[in-house]
């Protein structure tokens, strides 16, 4: 294995990127191979995934009930 010279908190700006898919093939493959061989980067790239999957699972789209639709109308029909 060979030993990739980086920093760390370049790694971390990339992450978020990383996950949301917005990095190039190259930069991509450039995170994978260090967090493949930095415990550091490797820690923060899985809880910020993590934190993604909890995020992503509690803001799924909820509906409103029926009576809070009707008290915003009422309140939008009073302005």
């Amino acid at each position: 294995m060979r030993t990739i010279k980086h920093s760390c908190k370049d790694i971390q700006a990339k992450i978020e990127l990383y996950l949301d898919g917005e990095l190039d093939r190259f930069t991509r493959q450039n995170v994978d191979e260090v967090i493949s061989e930095c415990p550091f980067c490797k820690s923060e790239f899985d809880n910020q995934s993590s934190l993604k999957k909890i995020l992503h699972v509690g803001l799924k789209r909820r509906e409103c009930t029926d009576q809070l639709r009707k008290n915003i109308v009422s309140k939008i029909r009073g302005l």
